[in-house]
């Protein structure tokens, strides 16, 4: 059936039945949901209504003998293994329904739906603009618990960082809403050091310290990577530290740690010691050479 449904027309005992893309949509509210109706009857419910952008879980209820290929951000079409979402992302899914053959179906037709939505992290540092879901308007946004005059109904800026609110209601009907909520965090953390790092080195050792507790602070040292487990670097070289917070935000800095000396150190005492006896040892040869003219 599906290696068919690209020639546009399907062949029945009965009749021929074609390929419909988008058919309009029945839209209902039902027990917390939306229920989209075909008109051949079938139908399929979502925890949001296409076209939502949420920080929350998306769950799809489909009807049996539907095909279903889901595409998130632009990797290719796969089968679903399941339908529940919770990976932040673009999601495009392609509905294919129809009737069985046999039976009381009237409608042959094989129905293609496309339904997309994106979930995005609670804090989040990719959404410059919010835009209102298929058949809904902005009703209300806040930011940090304080209301913002709207921008227009189907869409507004998130101009500022902060926690936002963001109410949607169903032009179909009043008093259903789709509501949504994140923390918009577009600025990176920072490191402060115990001592300002300089173009020609500092001697170490040198601490560093995140701005947030959460963030994550990797680091290279002479060109080898991995995660810093310790705020302390002692040894001489080369340093690269990158933290990170929980929205991707991220901040690189670059600095040097000279090498340094203990005059007591063992290994320069055995260096002076060699340096002084081979002095010792060029005196008594340059004395025995001398000559008296």
């Amino acid at each position: 059936y599906i290696n068919q449904m690209d020639m546009g027309a399907l062949i029945y005992e009965n009749g021929t039945a074609g390929k419909v893309e988008d058919p309009v949509l029945k839209a209902e509210w039902e027990q917390g949901k939306f229920k989209f109706t075909l008109p051949n009857g079938n139908s399929f419910i979502s925890s949001v209504p296409k076209g939502m952008v949420t920080s929350e879980a998306v769950d799809l209820e489909l009807p049996e003998g539907t095909v279903g290929l889901v595409n998130v951000n632009d990797e290719g079409e796969k089968f679903a293994g399941s339908w529940h979402f919770t990976k932040p992302g673009n999601y495009a899914i392609r509905l294919l329904m129809y009737q069985q053959p046999g039976g009381m179906a009237v409608d042959y037709n094989l129905y293609e739906i496309h339904f997309y939505f994106t979930i995005i992290e609670k804090r989040d540092n990719t959404l410059g603009v919010f835009p209102a879901p298929e058949g809904f308007v902005i009703k209300e946004v806040k930011r940090d618990g304080k209301s913002l005059k709207l921008q227009g109904e189907r869409g507004c800026f998130l101009e500022s960082d902060g926690y936002y609110e963001i109410r949607c209601e169903w032009e179909e009907q009043e008093g259903i809403f789709a509501d949504t909520s994140f923390t918009r965090d577009t600025t990176a953390p920072f490191l402060s050091f115990s001592q300002e790092p300089k173009p020609e080195g500092v001697l170490g050792p040198i601490e560093f310290y995140p701005s947030q507790t959460e963030c994550k602070v990797s680091m290279s040292y002479n060109g080898n990577h991995g995660y810093a487990v310790g705020n302390v670097l002692t040894a001489a070289g080369n340093y690269e530290l990158s933290v990170e917070d929980e929205a991707g935000n991220r901040r690189t800095y670059h600095l040097r740690i000279r090498q340094t000396y203990n005059p007591v150190d063992g290994r320069v005492i055995l260096a002076v010691l060699a340096i002084l006896v081979i002095a010792g040892i060029r005196l008594v040869i340059l004395r025995r050479d001398m000559r008296i003219l």
